[in-house]
């Protein structure tokens, strides 16, 4: 359950996203306020505090706390961006700024129950893990985790060479499956939110009342085999998840 200052955190974020409290607003009173929500001035200031580290209001000594400017959120859109086919960061545009995946680890591994599950392999079968960053240019922390899970064989003359122990591979989780002569067919994805954890909040740089949203992929070849899920965590008071679903049967102009 939600702490009192998150719950009331969560009531002042939904009015700004709302408008129901404009860009440049003045809030109320801290005093007003707490009697608002029937709080004390201790917990109304962890709130205030929350909404400050997301960027949503400021406070100006001697005159009041104001609503900042909404940032633009960022879109996922249901399509694949491979991060780097070659070493290091990768980076596209989304509404003119620049958005950067940066590789932060990799690790071999083998499948529990659940990642077994998914991929449709025996547990235990060997695979290798890549996580990410994507941050948005001018943005203070990452909006979004990926952790991609691919299978690896280590028998297999294509494979890469094992990465042994503290020696991390470098970024090529995209160009790994083209290597391998992988051709993409479609991709399954779960959307579904949670709270963060501990450790997702100061990564992500949100507070213990915003949402994540989270998308569990399949990406599955031209021979319905799954060749990589993939976790996305992502920040919900940045992130929207969008989504076009083409209708069978409509004939379309040209």
């Amino acid at each position: 359950m939600a702490y009192r200052y998150e719950q009331v955190a969560a009531d002042l974020r939904r009015l700004i996203s709302t408008g129901a409290l404009a860009s440049g607003a003045r809030l109320p009173a801290e005093r007003d306020l707490a009697s608002q929500y029937r709080i004390g001035t201790p917990t109304l200031r962890r709130a205030l505090e929350a909404l400050r580290l997301d960027g949503l209001i400021e406070r100006r000594h001697g005159v009041g706390t104001f609503v900042l400017a909404a940032p633009r959120r960022i879109e996922y859109v249901s399509s694949r961006h491979w991060p780097a086919q070659e070493s290091g960061a990768r980076s596209y545009t989304c509404d003119g700024r620049e958005i950067s995946v940066a590789f932060v680890s990799s690790r071999e591994l083998t499948a529990d129950e659940e990642l077994a599950t998914r991929m449709g392999v025996e547990k235990g079968t060997p695979l290798v893990e890549f996580v990410y960053h994507c941050q948005r240019c001018g943005d203070a922390a990452p909006h979004a985790i990926v952790h991609s899970y691919q299978p690896y064989d280590t028998e297999a003359t294509d494979s890469p060479e094992p990465m042994g122990e503290g020696a991390p591979r470098e970024d090529k989780a995209g160009s790994w499956l083209v290597q391998t002569g992988v051709e993409l067919d479609h991709f399954q994805e779960h959307l579904s939110t949670r709270m963060p954890s501990e450790s997702e909040a100061i990564t992500l740089g949100v507070s213990a009342g915003v949402s994540l949203l989270v998308i569990k992929r399949k990406s599955i070849d031209v021979h319905g085999q799954v060749v990589e899920v993939a976790d996305l965590v992502m920040a919900g008071d940045r992130v929207t998840a969008v989504y076009t679903t083409p209708l069978d049967g409509v004939q379309r102009p040209g």
